[in-house]
């Protein structure tokens, strides 16, 4: 018995997009190479302005927040609902500022859940806190 390689040939290489679906790929064949990217979505998208509603209500009874100028954290809170608001959400910006808000909230007892629903809300459009 001998082996005998096979030539390679170029494999059909189809693109498939699923919409509005939970995140998957599969791999399958020689080389195969699998690209998964998340968009956001309506219910993510409502639900995180809905968590930087909460976050801005809870603020407002805060008087200070260690090492952070709560102005500023609302500023933030504020450019992440303009942000949200528009059409074409740019998720680098709110890659940068929820975790920004999720650590300033973060050290206030009081907004624990402010920030767990924060971070519950991120994760919906594919953003982690830690």
């Amino acid at each position: 018995m001998t082996l005998k390689k096979t030539p390679m040939t170029e494999g059909y290489s189809p693109q498939i997009n699923i919409h509005n679906s939970t995140i998957g790929a599969v791999q399958t064949g020689h080389q195969s190479v699998a690209n998964v990217n998340l968009l956001n979505n309506a219910e993510g998208r409502d639900a995180l302005m809905n968590a930087l509603d909460v976050i801005a209500q809870e603020l407002a009874k805060v008087d200070v927040i260690p090492g952070q100028n709560k102005s500023e954290i609302l500023e933030l809170v504020e450019d992440g609902k303009t942000e949200l608001a528009k059409e074409r959400p740019n998720l680098t910006k709110l890659t940068s500022f929820l975790p920004m808000i999720g650590s300033a909230i973060g050290v206030v007892a009081n907004l624990k859940p402010a920030y767990d629903g924060l971070k519950a809300a991120a994760a919906l459009i594919g953003i982690t806190l830690p």
